[in-house]
């Protein structure tokens, strides 16, 4: 397949993107905490999309740092 190289979620070139990135842990935590304020559903499909936006983060980071 040819697909393209893909580009880091933070960039210096945009400002923007730094705040969008802050607010992927705070998703996550909120996710995390859901449970504990709100018992008694199920909360599966809430913790796999956690689990995204971490690896989504975690994946970022890891090409940002790459230069």
């Amino acid at each position: 397949m040819n697909r393209p190289t893909p580009q880091p979620v933070i960039r210096a070139a945009s400002p923007g993107t730094a705040a969008w990135a802050g607010l992927f842990p705070a998703l996550v935590i909120a996710a995390a905490v859901a449970p504990v304020f709100l018992p008694g559903h199920d909360y599966g499909l809430l913790i796999i999309i956690a689990a995204v936006w971490f690896g989504v983060t975690v994946d970022s980071a890891v090409r940002a740092n790459r230069g």
